[in-house]
């Protein structure tokens, strides 16, 4: 193959083909959602499980906001539920929004989630 270490084929979380579904610890459904709030349209299995996972990521990153003391694995065995209504408030976009602006852990998982927060272009193939 031609790639090299540092070039690795993109994933188009965007196209359905070949595409394996994740499992995942928060409701799909409840994610659907919201997304569909968003896009007014369908929702794309591979779009609506990495989102799902990048709001896992996300509300893992609360619960340490307010729970200082406690390890990751602590955070995990928390139930999703209980943080739910802290996303329906005002605040939750900014906190969105600010947590993806901060280094991720490779740039094209950044790119990705933020092209999706965003609504740039992509969110029309959904």
């Amino acid at each position: 193959m031609e790639n090299g270490d540092n070039e690795k084929p993109e994933v188009d979380i965007i196209n359905e083909e070949g595409y394996l579904p994740i499992d995942t610890l928060l409701p799909k459904e409840w994610v659907e959602t919201l997304m569909k709030q968003v896009t007014d349209d369908e929702v794309s299995t591979p779009a609506l499980d990495f989102t799902t996972l990048m709001t896992e990521k996300f509300i893992l990153y609360l619960y340490k906001q307010v729970s200082h003391n406690k390890t990751s694995k602590q955070l995990e065995n928390l139930k999703y539920e209980n943080v739910q209504k802290v996303l329906l408030e005002e605040e939750f976009l900014v906190y969105f929004h600010d947590f993806f602006q901060k280094p991720m852990s490779t740039s094209e998982v950044k790119s990705k989630a933020t092209k999706i927060l965003t609504h740039q272009h992509h969110i029309g193939s959904f």
